[in-house]
């Protein structure tokens, strides 16, 4: 009895420690234990794989900087400022000349130092024409010999004698312009414009004129 409590002890301590038993058969005085052909196997846990790694993704390059468009500045449109159409009243000549007898401009004074000259003289009489709406502008010239300053005077279309041209200093009628002639009176073609009793010629005729009262200058359509 005591001899199978042994055997079974050792069983017990070959089965808790897989080391020393581990063959076919024991002999333990004279007890032969068979324990299969094969030792137990200890079979460990399949070892579960580490998941795949997720790759980085691609790294994806950034687009090229595309500089800015140069803008280009639009330029403002502008209406067109509607040009009024003036319409003047006919005038004859005889009405004209009741128009300079009564109008005042050839009493005002000439003045070099002041500068109320002829071009002054002119555009005063040239808006008090349009005043009355009668149309009227300012002819200017140049003298052949450039010694001496040009000359402004007035040209006024009439209904019966065509333009006339008026100098309102003294409100007398000119023979029309023309280059390399003096500058004479209808009245009188021997009372010429003159400088110290030097008579001069017509150089050049800005007709119309557009004068500066401010400069005493003008400027024109030259013929």
């Amino acid at each position: 009895m005591k001899s199978k409590l042994l055997v079974l002890f050792m069983v017990a301590i070959c089965l808790l420690s897989m080391t020393a038993c581990d063959f076919v058969g024991i002999d333990f005085g004279g007890v032969s234990l068979s324990i299969g052909t094969t030792p137990t196997e200890i079979v460990y846990p399949t070892i579960t794989a580490y998941p795949t790694s997720t790759p980085y993704p691609t790294y994806t390059p950034q687009p090229t900087y595309t500089a800015l468009p140069t803008l280009t500045e639009v330029p403002t449109f502008v209406l067109p400022v509607a040009t009024e159409t003036i319409v003047y009243k006919s005038i004859t000549w005889k009405e004209l000349t009741v128009f300079l007898i009564q109008d005042l401009t050839n009493q005002n004074t000439y003045n070099a130092s002041t500068g109320y000259m002829c071009v002054e003289f002119s555009t005063d009489l040239v808006n008090n024409l349009h005043a009355a709406g009668y149309d009227a502008w300012i002819v200017a010239i140049t003298w052949l010999n450039d010694e001496i300053e040009g000359h402004a005077f007035v040209a006024v279309p009439t209904s019966d004698l065509g333009i006339v041209y008026i100098d309102p200093q003294a409100d007398i009628r000119y023979i029309p312009p023309k280059i390399g002639d003096p500058l004479c009176e209808m009245d009188d073609a021997s009372a010429c414009f003159s400088v110290g009793g030097v008579v001069y010629n017509i150089g050049t005729i800005l007709d119309p004129a557009i004068c500066d009262v401010t400069t005493n200058t003008c400027s024109g359509i030259m013929r």
